[in-house]
């Protein structure tokens, strides 16, 4: 088996945990961006929020602290979650919207696909949010990967021919394909656009339109769903840590945000006086009509089309680290959190029902609020749930 192994992914790691250099107050950008220092570092109460977010997916899956994964509500499709609980050292798990694929990635860069290591010197991954065309990029050092799993009799024999090293045949009949893909990543803050170099430092995502951030913390797009960005100011913002965008089609609105390493939230678009009124922000999780941000005491701020029916839920939650909202193929919007006592929040809000779906969890206990059930998969392959009576159960998945 042959999987890709970038020279360069040291540099965007150190990159991403470190921050880069970054001087420039970003233009016509709404927001005081103050004066950064000459190298500026992510403030320590972003860079805990961004560590603590890796533990949760736009999915119902999420990574407890003992290696274990879990899921809510439902059980995980296919064994996805058990294989990769069985892989050591997790950092985080990049799942598709249908959930038929999982990617787990580990603290020291390797990427699997199932228990399969597919490539090596990731720095981080992110899939598109809907279930059509399933694909997800992620970094390794000064490249963007295309990445992608499919079923093995679907793979052109030419193309594979001609660049054997982007396949990679895993179980279950398929092949994991991983891209080059730089070039389509742009600032289209010129009339032209500049495509992005150096080292690479994040991601972000909605539908299929990726957000980038190189080493000086500038925002670059790839827009899969021919969305005009341009003119938009976010292509003017330097010395980023966290990007993102919402857009909801029903009612067409776009907006972008982010923050920046020293803390400073920025934002453009429809929802934009919104973000920037809730103050600063440790963490902001973007995608359709959802727009959740937390504050540095741990509260939440909710907007966006979905505010209406999930609002009141989400800003009832408190002590949080980390927030990530997201959707599958069968539910519209979903809110996940972790609190710093090590508990976990999920919520689920779709128009075809009359109730949201909220669970609360501690993982530890095996204790479940609001009557949600919890699956839990270990590392050592045993697998149980929340009881109705509290604590784990033994579980014999399908």
């Amino acid at each position: 088996m042959k999987y890709i192994k970038p020279a360069l992914a040291a540099m965007a790691a150190a990159c991403l945990l470190a921050g880069c250099a970054g001087t420039d107050t970003p233009a016509g950008s709404q927001g005081s961006a103050g004066t950064p220092q000459a190298e500026t570092k992510i403030v320590d109460y972003v860079a805990a929020a961004m560590e603590a977010g890796d533990r949760l997916t736009s999915s119902n899956y999420f990574l407890a602290e003992d290696g274990s994964v879990l899921t809510c509500k439902e059980d995980s499709w296919g064994n996805f979650a058990a294989d990769a609980a069985a892989i050591a050292n997790k950092k985080k798990l990049a799942v598709s919207a249908s959930r038929m694929t999982v990617f787990t990635l580990t603290q020291n860069g390797d990427l699997y696909y199932r228990k399969e290591k597919v490539a090596e010197g990731v720095g981080d991954i992110v899939y598109a949010t809907t279930n059509v065309n399933e694909e997800g990029r992620f970094l390794s050092g000064d490249k963007v990967y295309r990445v992608a799993c499919t079923d093995a009799g679907n793979v052109n024999a030419s193309l594979r021919e001609s660049a054997p090293e982007n396949y990679v045949d895993v179980s279950g009949g398929k092949t994991v394909t991983l891209f080059p893909w730089n070039n389509n990543f742009l600032n289209v803050s010129t009339e032209k656009g500049a495509p992005v170099s150096g080292a690479l430092t994040g991601l972000g995502v909605d539908k299929h339109d990726f957000f980038l951030l190189n080493g000086e913390g500038r925002v670059f797009l790839e827009a899969g769903s021919g969305t005009d960005y341009t003119g938009m100011d976010c292509f003017g913002w330097k010395d980023m840590a966290v990007i993102g965008a919402a857009k909801y089609m029903e009612e067409p609105s776009l907006t972008v945000a982010g923050i920046r390493r020293d803390g400073t939230v920025l934002a453009c678009g429809d929802y934009a006086a919104d973000i920037l009124s809730w103050g600063p922000l440790a963490d902001l999780s973007m995608s359709d009509g959802m727009i959740v941000g937390l504050t540095k005491d741990g509260a939440l701020k909710m907007t966006g089309q979905y505010a209406e029916f999930m609002a009141d839920e989400v800003e009832s939650w408190t002590n949080i680290a980390a927030v990530q909202v997201g959707s599958t193929s069968k539910i519209q919007a979903i809110v996940n959190a972790v609190g710093t006592d090590g508990k976990f929040y999920h919520l689920e809000y779709d128009s075809r029902w009359t109730e949201l779906t909220v669970g609360v969890l501690n993982p530890a206990a095996g204790t479940a609020e609001n009557s949600a059930r919890w699956y839990r998969y270990a590392p050592d392959g045993t697998v149980s749930r929340t009881s109705d009576t509290g604590g784990w159960e033994p579980y014999e998945a399908d």
